[in-house]
Formats: structure tokens, sequence, C-alpha cells
């Protein structure tokens, strides 16, 4: 055997490099990175974008089934229980996390725990701000009395 061979044998025996485990850590690493995020679940921020969404894709629902079927459609909150609906649906809860409040131009209520925006068959509403909120930032959606347009107006620290 020639003297290049016998090397060529002896490095192969030796194992991996430090540059090459370096490699292999960082690549460990990257991926455990990208993981950790989807283990624990949607961060606070999220969460309030997401339901904010949710929320404003309802509103518009709403403002759209009045529009037409020709008759007023509401949009109601349960304080009691942290959650909202429209009218005959079934009710969506808010994570413990998110706090919806409600300030209404002209409130509706068939209850006291119940606040109602109504959006009307002409397309008005009764109009006015929900606020969505963690303990760090909230955003604001606003709802147009004269034309039940519906808008996040307000996104604040």
């Amino acid at each position: 055997m020639r003297n290049s061979e016998k090397e060529g044998a002896k490095r192969s025996e030796r194992g991996f490099t430090l540059l090459e485990t370096l490699i292999v850590l960082a690549i460990v690493g990257l991926a455990l990175l990208a993981a950790v995020p989807a283990i624990r679940g949607p961060s606070a921020e999220t969460n309030l974008r997401l339901h904010t969404v949710r929320i404003v894709a309802a509103l518009k629902t709403a403002r759209a089934q009045a529009l037409a079927k020709g008759f007023d459609v509401a949009f109601a909150f349960d304080g009691q229980a942290n959650a909202w609906s429209i009218e005959g649906a079934e009710p969506s809860p808010l994570p413990k996390e998110l706090v919806l409040k409600l300030e209404a131009a002209r409130v509706v209520s068939n209850k006291q725990k119940d606040v109602r925006l109504v959006f009307f068959s002409d397309g008005s509403a009764t109009g006015g701000r929900l606020t969505v909120a963690t303990s760090q930032r909230a955003l604001t959606i606003a709802v147009s009395w004269l034309d039940g347009t519906v808008a996040v107006v307000e996104d604040r620290p």
C-alpha cells in the first residue's frame, strides 16, 4: 500500500471533524428554533389579530345578511361568557387572555349581560366601536351607524 492510501484509511477511521460537528449542531438548532412556536401555540399577538379578523368577518357577514334578506341582524356580545355571535348562531368564545369591549352608539339589549350591535335591512347599523385587547395591546373595530361599514381603525400599543 502506498503512503497516500494509508493516510486516507486513517482519516476515515478518525470520525467527524469539528467543522462537520458544528454544522450539524447549527442545523439542529435552526430546526428546533422553527419548531418551538408550533409546540407552544400561538402568541398573544397572533391571537389578538386572529380574533379581530374573525370578528370583523362576522360583522361584515351580519351586514351582508341584513341587506340580502331584508331584515335586521344582530351581532351579540356576552360579557359574562366573553363570547360573541351573530344572532341565531353558536357563540364564539374568546381566549382568556383577550377581552372584548363594545361601545355602541345605541345599545339594543334583551338582557343585562347581552349587548347587541344591530345591522338594519337598509345597510345602516346602530354603530359603535369594539375593542379587542390583551394586557399589552388593543385593536379597535369601528362600525359606522350611517352605512354599516366595518373597519379596523386603531392599532395602539
